[in-house]
């Protein structure tokens, strides 16, 4: 994130120029077509953006928009360029922000989505916001995906082990979760 601006970066083994890096660069606020009113928290270090990918050509990406308290999330295709979903491929190439998939959510500007999992064993996709919100999202359509309250706890550094078990720091504890 830079002044409000989401962006997604992808790096590879290949030496890139400054010029090849920044022609690569998605930038998502310009995709989902959001204003740059997103502003991060001095006191965290951690962006409001997010990802993991799902195979070698798909990256899931998820991302707070701040001012509006909402969350977006879609699947971005390396090497088309374009985020995955029914509303392109039914339009034949529409708005690319048409497939990203939006829920309000009743949190604080200070929430965001920490960490993001795919489980190749049970094919979903997992994201987990600080403040305790977990989303789990079929990776085949993202438009269908379930929401719950976790913990009451603010979460920190995460891992998730061998696709069942999310093991969390939250202040002065460990918590899990299966």
């Amino acid at each position: 994130m830079n002044d409000g601006v989401f962006y997604l970066r992808t790096f590879g083994k290949e030496k890139r120029t400054d010029e090849e890096i920044m022609a690569n660069e998605v930038n998502v606020n310009e995709l989902l077509g959001l204003d740059d009113y997103t502003i991060p928290c001095d006191d965290l270090p951690d962006p409001f953006i997010n990802c993991c990918f799902i195979g070698d050509d798909k990256i899931f990406v998820a991302l707070f928009h701040g001012y509006t308290e909402t969350h977006y999330h879609f699947i971005w295709d390396v090497k088309a360029r374009h985020i995955i979903g029914d509303s392109l491929k039914d339009s034949g190439g529409g708005a690319l922000g048409d497939a990203a998939v939006t829920h309000k959510l009743k949190s604080s500007i200070k929430n965001f989505p920490y960490k993001s999992f795919y489980s190749e064993e049970k094919n979903e996709l997992y994201c987990f916001y600080r403040q305790g919100q977990a989303f789990t999202i079929n990776p085949d359509d993202v438009t269908k995906y379930r929401v719950e309250q976790m913990t009451d706890k603010e979460c920190g550094q995460m891992v998730l082990i061998y696709g069942k078990c999310l093991v969390v720091r939250s202040s002065s504890q460990v918590l899990f979760f299966k």
